[in-house]
């Protein structure tokens, strides 16, 4: 009967098995098992030399698993949201992360357990490879002379002894996940301002842009919940950032109607209301700012807004860069003065030759606030209002 048979190999995707696999590897490996692994399979010089290079290999592939594992535990938990499989549990998503560590794990496991007997019986239930494998049970007697173990021996047990300390430090990063998975989820102060802080950052993120406006799961969720605090515990790591921006852009555009915001407006700005309803304002007297222009041949129109006016504005708007080709199309969309516009193409490129220049955020926001407060009073105060107040 082939070994592969003989034995339960099955790693089960589940915290109970991650448990089990470390408890084994913990138990780290003596010379002496490694002699009597050996000597039980009768491996040639040869054989130990290849098994040696195959380790390296799988060790490679490890590390690589183990780096990538290092950052995804340092960053899973401080999000809400995962753009992991939501159908599976935490300790399902970190196993598909690490096939080559089980895979390797399971392959030196198998390599030293004992040959299979004879099959006795239709009931028959195979025992589990790690329980049996020599290299996890001493049932050896201390060698009173290691030195005289040959070269090959001696160097299967340096690789194995890596290739344990790399698992065990793979399958702690794992158990770390699901520890600090489980301790947030029970800790509703800081589990509210992940809440928080990813909503925050969906919010404020242009990603916001591209979600569509339907209905959205979370969004039942809370109306059927019997608390707030109940809906953040039980959805935690439920659903993908998509999701969550979905159900953050309803929840805003709800919030935003009931400070007098467009949809449009609640888009770009997010919660940030006030900044908002002072650029509907500026912009609904554009004109009135008295703004640099440059010649234009269009019939009817005076001038054109010059390019870096138009940069000193957006700056002052108070929106990530990757939103401000928004800005500039609500601007255009909304003004009703007599001026032109130059492309947004015209707008980018001028942007990039001030920062070029050595001109930061910064001061070329403040640049256009300082053209607003030297307006007229009553143009200065008119343009940084809500347009409701200024037009009655």
């Amino acid at each position: 009967m082939e070994a592969g048979k003989y034995y339960d190999t099955i790693v089960d995707c589940n915290e109970g098995t991650l448990n089990m696999l470390i408890e084994y590897a913990q138990r780290g490996i003596e010379l002496p098992n490694i002699l009597e692994a050996v000597s039980m399979k009768q491996m040639s010089e040869y054989d130990i030399r290849k098994l040696v290079s195959e380790l390296r290999i799988k060790k490679e592939l490890m590390n690589r698993e183990a780096l990538a594992l290092a950052e995804f535990s340092e960053n899973f938990n401080k999000r809400y949201a995962t753009d992991n499989n939501k159908c599976f549990e935490v300790a399902e998503r970190l196993f598909g992360k690490i096939r080559s560590t089980i895979s390797g794990y399971k392959m030196v496991v198998m390599k030293f357990c004992p040959s299979p007997g004879r099959k006795r019986s239709n009931t028959f239930v195979p025992p589990l490879s790690f329980i049996r494998t020599v290299i996890f049970n001493r049932h050896w007697c201390a060698d009173l002379f290691p030195e005289t173990y040959p070269n090959a021996t001696k160097e299967l047990y340096r690789e194995l002894t890596d290739f344990f300390a790399l698992t065990t430090v793979t399958l702690a990063l794992c158990h770390r996940v699901i520890m600090d998975e489980e301790r947030i989820r029970n800790n509703y102060f800081i589990l509210k301002r992940i809440y928080d802080e990813s909503c925050h950052e969906l919010m404020s993120s242009s990603r916001l842009l591209t979600v569509k406006v339907t209905e959205s799961e979370l969004m039942k969720r809370k109306k059927n919940a019997k608390s707030l605090q109940e809906f953040i515990k039980e959805n935690f790591h439920k659903f993908t950032r998509a999701e969550l921006a979905q159900f953050v852009m309803l929840e805003a555009i709800r919030e935003g109607n009931s400070h007098g915001l467009t949809k449009e407006e609640t888009l770009i700005w997010g919660d940030n209301h006030q900044k908002a309803l002072e650029v509907r304002g500026v912009v609904a007297r554009f004109d009135a700012l008295n703004l640099m222009l440059r010649n234009t041949k269009t019939i009817g129109k005076r001038g054109k807004y010059d390019t870096v006016e138009l940069v000193h504005f957006l700056k002052w708007c108070d929106v990530e860069e990757a939103k401000e080709i928004r800005v500039y199309d609500y601007l255009r969309d909304n003004y009703k003065g007599d001026c032109e516009f130059p492309s947004w193409q015209a707008v980018s490129q001028k942007r990039k030759e001030l920062h070029a220049q050595g001109s930061i955020d910064q001061e070329m926001k403040d640049a256009f606030a300082k053209k607003l407060e030297e307006q007229p009073v009553h143009v200065a105060q008119m343009a940084t209002m809500p347009v409701s107040q200024a037009m009655s």
